[in-house]
């Protein structure tokens, strides 16, 4: 779980969730326990907002995803409205962990691969971004090509 956690607090850092210098897993390889920078206090996860966990959540996924990738075989990652509950400053910072994600990371270890990211959504706008190929399922044109 190293990478993972490493890859995940470091993500969480980027986002201002919480001062932590640990996640715990249980045994169900889940975020449990968060640890403060100081060592003295460990919280459950329960008691971050819901948004913050939900996120936390995501980037699991994500750092979980860039660990069974490799540069000659990209893994996918389907997010079903992974931020429902997140503000606005967070989604900016989000969308570039979402990016850096899509691209891998060959420099860090292990080398993290690509990922093709798919976002199922009742919110596209929060996920348009430069380079991202957005399919609407309500446009005509994209449902006529699968027309029965």
């Amino acid at each position: 779980m190293g990478p993972i956690h490493d890859r995940v607090l470091g993500w969480m850092r980027v986002l201002d969730i919480g001062d932590y210098k640990e996640v715990r897993f249980n045994d169900a390889f889940l975020p449990d326990k968060l640890m403060s920078r100081d060592g003295t206090a460990e919280f459950s996860i329960q008691e971050e907002s819901t948004g913050a966990q939900e996120q936390i959540g995501m980037l699991v996924r994500l750092a979980l995803g860039s660990i069974l990738a490799s540069a000659n075989e990209p893994a996918v990652a389907i997010l079903d409205d992974p931020l429902t509950h997140c503000d606005i400053g967070r989604l900016n910072k989000l969308r570039i962990i979402l990016r850096r994600a899509a691209e891998g990371d060959q420099n860090l270890i292990p080398p993290a691969g690509p990922l093709q990211i798919i976002v199922l959504t009742c919110h596209p706008e929060w996920f348009r971004d430069a380079g991202a190929t957005v399919i609407d399922l309500e446009s005509l044109e994209v449902m006529s090509r699968w027309a029965v």
